[in-house]
């Protein structure tokens, strides 16, 4: 993992100096050739975080209509897992070989891939979702990129909508070089300021390192 790690922290500094930020997504897809370990965000499930707060909060399938949209949805868990629990599932990612991938290895998934770049979504995506989940997509994103996706999430929610974010939390202890860059709090409250914020919760997991504290915030529009 320390040898993935530097590998994208090199790919991702080569592309912040290029004309394409982002080309360092569809280049780990392209390495993995089909094998999803070497991909260091995939692990074939749900993310925990995720699941547990939608099994708490929509115990049975929502109404027929309900939409959910997936942000960087990489190889499509999350939103097959979301499909599977009565949603109709728009999961979109930067990386052509990471929707072709997803859609192969879910051949049997009505989710709708797309590819698209948060920075440039298509309009009619504006108010069209009741539920928004971001994952891991903000902290994989520099500074200047973060601050501009962080103002296009919300514009996905229909009114009585949630947004769902979850990723690293900064420990101002703990010096990181990303990707994936840990975020602040205030930085992540600043997210649905203009929304109710229904939680807040920091946890870790037992396969992180020991200073590796991660969090979900939840916001209704």
């Amino acid at each position: 993992m320390d040898d993935m790690r530097q590998r994208v922290v090199g790919l991702a500094a080569d592309a912040e100096m290029s004309d394409d930020p982002f080309g360092w997504f569809e280049q780990i897809y392209t390495e993995a050739d089909g094998d999803w370990s070497q991909v260091p965000w995939a692990d074939q499930r749900a993310n925990p975080l995720f699941s547990d707060w939608l099994e708490l909060n929509f115990p049975k399938p929502p109404h027929a209509a309900a939409k959910a949209l997936v942000i960087g949805c990489g190889l499509g868990d999350d939103a097959v897992y979301l499909e599977t629990s009565g949603w109709k599932v728009c999961a979109f990612d930067i990386s052509q070989t990471a929707i072709e991938w997803a859609e192969k290895i879910h051949p049997g998934s009505m989710v709708e891939w797309r590819l698209a770049n948060l920075l440039e979504p298509p309009v009619e995506w504006f108010s069209s979702f009741d539920l928004v989940v971001e994952i891991h997509t903000l902290q994989a994103m520099a500074q200047a990129s973060r601050q501009d996706a962080a103002k296009v999430l919300p514009k996905f929610l229909r009114p009585g909508g949630h947004l769902v974010c979850i990723g690293r939390l900064s420990n101002p202890d703990v010096e990181v070089i990303g990707p994936p860059w840990p975020l602040a709090k205030n930085w992540i409250m600043a997210l649905g300021r203009v929304f109710e914020l229904q939680e807040f919760c920091e946890s870790r997991r037992q396969d992180d390192e020991p200073d590796t504290l991660r969090f979900r915030a939840v916001w209704k529009r």
